[in-house]
């Protein structure tokens, strides 16, 4: 990718893809075959398991892991954690208000209590419709490994 800012001692393991615009603060690490979107921000001492993707504007906040697919737009805390929408990373790129407002609806039936991820999406297509949405839902779908889900009650 272009534009990306890998700090002191991070580290991106062999045949990684790394998108545009992808910032690695001190001591980031990623396993070999993982997949870093486009605006992808890895706090300082997070870890990104091998083979893992992290979607579009996701955030590992500081000394977090991730060992299951980070979707696209959120914080992800702790270990495979969803805890919030990125929205100041998505204001920054310019997305506009009413559809962050979307991925907020989006957000909230997806993780904000841990539930049956399939019908949650099911209930997501019905509720918002945009491009960002879209893809999230899309990115969800195509998980392999499975995907790090909201907080234990």
């Amino acid at each position: 990718g272009d534009d990306n800012y890998f700090m002191a001692t991070s580290h991106i393991a062999h045949d990684c893809r790394v998108g545009n615009q992808v910032t690695l603060a001190n001591g980031a690490a990623v396993g070999g075959h993982a997949t870093l979107a486009d605006r992808v921000f890895l706090s300082g001492n997070t870890a990104v398991h091998q083979h893992v993707r992290v979607g579009t504007l996701a955030m590992l906040r500081g000394v977090s892991a991730a060992d299951r697919d980070v979707p696209p737009y959120c914080i992800v805390d702790g270990i495979d954690v969803v805890r919030a929408l990125n929205r100041v990373g998505l204001r920054r790129a310019g997305v506009p208000a009413e559809r962050i407002d979307a991925l907020r609806r989006a957000f909230r039936i997806l993780f904000a209590r841990r539930r049956n991820l399939t019908l949650a999406m099911a209930e997501v297509e019905t509720v918002a419709a945009t491009d960002e949405v879209a893809h999230l839902l899309e990115f969800l779908r195509t998980s392999t490994r499975g995907v790090c889900s909201g907080p234990r009650s």
